[in-house]
């Protein structure tokens, strides 16, 4: 088992009381892709922060790996066993697309491989881009750079929140089945918070997120 969760809460204030998850419960095994699908504002990129340990829960209990989150623990398990792909890209424009690569290696405090950088951009068509700074590329090619970031150093579990959302329908597809295919050669495990019907049925299972509750599709 990659992820399991079990019973997480979680509750805003906005003004009012908004319990946004109610128990909600998911275990991933290794190299199962699984979509979260929902409405705006369901809680579907809270769910993912939660269960990447970027944002902590009121109530409930995750373990990635075998490794049980705790407040000391969170950041070598975000460090060590998952790679995030966002909607935003979030990279560092004024850095380059090799540096924007290897940075995740370097936050963590591990050795960052500029050839294993450079290899990844030779598999996706960008070798070229290498030394670009990221600013200049256009977005498919900036989701392109943070699929390659997410996947450089082997993690065992890939979050991505919306990787098409911002891409015209032609390169949301690309994009989509880029990152599918390269999961299953890297016999890795993917979250996919997603919209797209059709990028959601590449995926093993499909789940939808509705008033705080995730139920599986049929």
């Amino acid at each position: 088992m990659i992820l399991e969760a079990r019973e997480i809460w979680k509750t805003f204030q906005t003004p009012e009381r908004v319990d946004i998850l109610k128990g909600v419960s998911l275990s991933v095994d290794r190299g199962e892709s699984i979509a979260i699908c929902g409405r705006s504002g369901e809680g579907k990129s809270t769910l993912l922060h939660i269960l990447g340990t970027l944002e902590k829960a009121d109530r409930g209990d995750i373990s990635i790996c075998g490794k049980e989150w705790s407040p000391r623990s969170a950041h070598e398990i975000r460090n060590r066993h998952i790679g995030f792909v966002f909607q935003s890209y979030n990279l560092l424009d004024d850095f380059t697309v090799l540096e924007n690569i290897l940075m995740p290696a370097r936050i963590g405090r591990r050795p960052a491989d500029p050839a294993q950088g450079l290899l990844w951009l030779k598999r996706l068509d960008l070798l070229e881009r290498a030394h670009f700074p990221a600013k200049l590329l256009s977005g498919g090619e900036k989701q392109r750079v943070a699929i390659i970031r997410a996947l450089v150093n082997s993690p065992d579990l890939i979050l991505a929140d919306e990787p098409s959302g911002n891409l015209d329908r032609t390169h949301a597809e690309e994009v989509g089945h880029l990152l599918l295919s390269l999961v299953r050669e890297e016999k890795k495990s993917l979250i996919l918070v997603t919209h797209d019907p059709a990028l959601a049925r590449l995926c093993d299972k499909i789940y939808t997120l509705s008033e705080g509750h995730l139920t599986p599709n049929p």
